[in-house]
């Protein structure tokens, strides 16, 4: 990512990554040579976020084809972050999440994602534990948000200001 300019595909084997990563702002698409099913990034249950998209990222900023997983243990830590910007998150399951306080899963401040074909699974954190949105908007199309646990809204959970969160063929099941 750091050596990537505007419309650069960054290809990763399958693997597991223990680390985080940022997208520093970067039209660009990072993407998995194989599947989620085999290409992890991995937290470690760090302090921060697995994923962040905190720079201005626009809907040119792609990730697709990840397990994003062990993500924070921290306030406003999760498996992918998004404040001030709208990224497309594709073809991703985002597992085994959790923040202290909101969005164990995805949080997004102040964006708007696009979510397709994405699994949000056993995340917690207190609201939203699988997906947060404030001041946010976007779309889920295809996939599952599903055993998430959390105080308020653990699957999702809108707040101040949300705008429209569109679903289509989405599955909700198991989240407390």
């Amino acid at each position: 990512i750091d050596a990537a300019v505007s419309g650069d595909i960054v290809s990763v084997d399958p693997g597991i990554y223990s680390e985080t990563i940022n997208f520093l702002g970067k039209d660009i698409t990072v993407s998995s040579a194989s599947s989620a099913n085999d290409t992890y990034i991995d937290g470690n249950a760090l302090s921060d976020s697995v994923v962040m998209f905190v720079s201005g990222e626009t809907n040119n900023s792609i990730l697709d084809g990840f397990t994003v997983r062990n993500g924070g243990q921290q306030n406003y830590t999760s498996g992918i972050y998004i404040v001030l910007s709208s990224p497309i998150i594709r073809n991703c399951i985002v597992k085994s999440n959790h923040s202290q306080l909101n969005g164990g899963g995805i949080f997004v401040d102040t964006g708007t994602v696009t979510l397709e074909d994405v699994i949000i699974s056993d995340n917690s954190g207190s609201a939203g534990a699988g997906l947060y949105l404030k001041f946010s908007s976007g779309s889920m199309t295809g996939g599952s948000v599903e055993g998430n646990v959390g105080v308020n809204g653990s699957g999702i959970y809108l707040k101040d200001g949300a705008g429209a969160f569109t679903m289509t063929n989405v599955t909700l099941q198991g989240n407390s």
